[in-house]
């Protein structure tokens, strides 16, 4: 379950889910002109659809980006949590989030998480609707 106004790095629009639905529409749509995306891995797959030109350039650098950045921030949750089930990023006035923070290398720079919370999972909503509708 995702809480209202809350970010869940796994269900919430933008994140892992969204991620991992957006590479395999495409792999769907292509794969049987391309059996070279006929992968399990993402980020491998990400990978075949900027080599077979299905993805550009930027677009891909930008959703491989968004990818390590969401799994860097389920793997910094479940240390922060204790528990693999909450995904859900804490108030950034938090103890949690500033150990959140430290946790994914950004010190003190809670600004820039916060800056990062919100355009990786931006691009993917907005990259999704472009190449799927």
């Amino acid at each position: 379950m995702v809480t209202a106004g809350a970010f869940n790095a796994k269900f919430s629009p933008g994140g892992a889910v969204d991620i991992e639905y957006l590479v395999q529409g495409l792999q769907i749509n292509h794969g049987p002109a391309h059996p070279a995306l006929r992968l399990t891995n993402t980020r491998e797959a990400l990978a075949a659809l900027a080599q077979a030109g299905i993805l550009a350039q930027d677009d891909y650098e930008r959703l491989r980006d968004a990818h390590m950045f969401i799994r860097r921030l389920v793997n910094a949750l479940r240390m922060v949590r204790g528990n693999t089930k909450d995904l859900t990023v804490p108030p950034a006035a938090s103890e949690e989030y500033r150990f959140l923070a430290d946790r994914l290398g950004y010190s003190a720079d809670l600004e820039r998480l916060r800056a990062d919370l919100n355009r990786h999972p931006t691009f993917v909503q907005q990259l999704s609707v472009r190449l799927l509708g």
